[in-house]
């Protein structure tokens, strides 16, 4: 009996053929669009979390349990050691690297910028990130830290010093807010004075390494700050003891990376360097991982989480950043808004051919139920011509789809005349917008279709159950 509606369904398509195609391209087309515009907004997502992850935040970290929300400089990561092999025997970790953050003062000349210190491990810093991929000019950071001379504990009379100076400097400071005077035409040189014993003591605990340490500095820091390859900035920084290191550095690489707070802000030193000038001995802020599956991170970070400790925080990317979450979150919400109203215009064509079949078969439909077919096989019947319609329309159009998924994915589209990087919330996505091909992006729109096709094949349906058999036989 199906197979027999089936076959009368597919008889009646063919009495128009050309009503029939046209409609069934316009399904097709608006299917093949639906699939592009999705595969465009996944490609961008893509992107954006893969600069996300491989230019800064890995796909997790580990941090000491307040340090993502005060960003301390005591907050270090507790037992890291421990912690860092936790997080490499696990078979879902692809790999791990320390990391150290600081602020401070660069200057150059007469020009000077707050910057970002970011510390890397070299070695393992390059299977976590793909900054050494944005160099521009120069090259990437040596695998060995800068030598530096080891430090020694302040002598008796030294730390007595020590003393005397801090409390100058809070009687100074105390002075000057009281309004005296007198104290502040004498300020400028005791501050000059003891800012100099000052750093004779914090060279004496951390004396200066023997040749300056090596930077990687973005393209708009460079331009800035007047400087190349091969030459100084001074850096100015307090470290976790509360003293000031000031420092030359050398510029050995410059990066491009397209994010504006990196390649503005953004130093990059070796880990060890950046320790001994933040006097952090062996400590460390945080532990960088890469994972064998980006979209389990949540997971895996939940799971480790339980491993480590209760001192010890791990979060995804995604928990980091839930910014980029939530707007992913309402795109695929924009992806969805978007196929339905395509589907609903699509849909008011396959009303319209419907109608019109129920109108120029309706001497047909009362002979048929004159013989004895019921208003339900009336309806199974108009729904089975709506069902072969879609079901051929969402394949046309699924395979144009593909294809151009295919070549969005292969040529991409041009988001910049200039040659410059575009940027979404600051971060950089390249010159190239490409589609990604998944599962969701090319089935979601064919169900939707099905769906939508079906629901408008309904009423017409109903409409040619209603027709009593003496009214249709009337027709000519």
């Amino acid at each position: 009996m199906a197979q027999g509606l089936t076959k009368l369904a597919w008889r009646n398509l063919g009495r128009n053929r050309r009503r029939t195609l046209i409609t069934a391209s316009a399904l097709a087309i608006g299917t093949a669009l639906t699939i592009a515009v999705i595969g465009l907004i996944d490609g961008m997502h893509a992107q954006l979390i893969h600069t996300l992850t491989r230019l800064d935040l890995g796909h997790l970290q580990a941090h000491q349990r307040d340090y993502r929300r005060t960003r301390q400089l005591e907050r270090t990561l507790p037992h890291p050691v421990e912690v860092r092999r936790a997080l490499e025997r696990d078979p879902r970790v692809v790999a791990v690297s320390p990391r150290v953050h600081g602020a401070a003062l660069a200057s150059s000349g007469r020009r000077s910028l707050g910057v970002s210190l970011f510390g890397v491990e070299p070695r393992s810093e390059i299977k976590i990130t793909e900054f050494h991929q944005t160099i521009r000019k120069g090259r990437y950071l040596d695998d060995d830290p800068t030598p530096w001379p080891r430090g020694r504990a302040l002598t008796a009379a030294e730390a007595v010093d020590d003393e005397r100076l801090t409390q100058q400097a809070e009687d100074a400071a105390i002075a000057e807010i009281e309004g005296d005077s007198q104290s502040k035409t004498a300020a400028t040189p005791a501050r000059q004075t003891r800012r100099q014993q000052t750093q004779r003591l914090a060279r004496a605990i951390a004396p200066p390494p023997k040749r300056p340490p090596r930077v990687l500095i973005g393209k708009t820091l460079a331009r800035y700050l007047a400087v190349g390859i091969g030459e100084q900035l001074f850096v100015s920084t307090q470290a976790v003891d509360g003293t000031m290191t000031e420092l030359a550095v050398e510029v050995i690489g410059i990066f491009e990376s397209g994010t504006t707070a990196f390649d503005r802000t953004r130093v990059i030193l070796h880990v060890g360097d950046l320790r001994r000038m933040l006097h952090l001995d062996g400590r460390i802020h945080e532990l960088a991982a890469v994972l064998v599956d980006l979209d389990r991170a949540d997971d895996v970070a939940l799971s480790l989480a339980g491993t480590v400790g209760p001192d010890v925080a791990i979060a995804s990317w995604g928990m980091i950043q839930p910014t980029i979450r939530h707007v992913q979150q309402q795109n695929a919400a924009g992806s969805l808004i978007i196929m339905l109203v395509i589907f609903a215009v699509a849909a008011l064509g396959v009303v319209n051919t419907m109608l019109m079949a129920v109108f120029e078969r309706k001497r047909e439909i009362g002979v048929l139920k004159a013989l004895g077919m019921t208003a339900g096989r009336i309806v199974r019947m108009f729904v089975a011509e709506a069902t072969l319609l879609a079901f051929f329309s969402a394949l046309a159009g699924a395979l144009l789809g593909l294809l151009l998924d295919l070549y969005l994915h292969q040529h991409g589209i041009n988001l910049s005349a200039n040659g410059k990087t575009t940027t979404v919330m600051g971060i950089g996505m390249g010159l190239t917008l490409r589609a990604k091909v998944t599962a969701f992006g090319v089935l979601m729109p064919i169900f939707v279709l099905c769906a939508v096709t079906l629901l408008a094949s309904l009423y017409p349906a109903w409409r040619a159950a209603r027709l009593k058999p003496a009214q249709g036989m009337r027709e000519v």
